[in-house]
């Protein structure tokens, strides 16, 4: 079964990374191993907050566009 394969850094695509990051945050509190890798990963490229920056606010659209479709 395929999936999000959390924990990948796809060092060559931040978005990809941002994007997984940003469902994986939103599924629940972190054990302390995968906090410490997203905060080590947040922090080894200003590309890297600039991306999870614009996934989360795709992600708030996301979430907006749940609740009203068709808007």
């Amino acid at each position: 079964m395929g999936g999000v394969a959390y924990g990948s850094d796809h060092a060559d695509d931040p978005e990809l990374a941002a994007a997984e990051w940003v469902v994986r945050l939103g599924a629940g509190p972190l054990d302390m191993q995968s906090r410490l890798a997203f905060h080590a990963w947040l922090a080894a490229s200003p590309d890297h907050a600039s991306a999870f920056k614009q996934a989360q606010a795709a992600w708030g659209q996301m979430g907006g566009l749940a609740q009203a479709p068709g808007s």
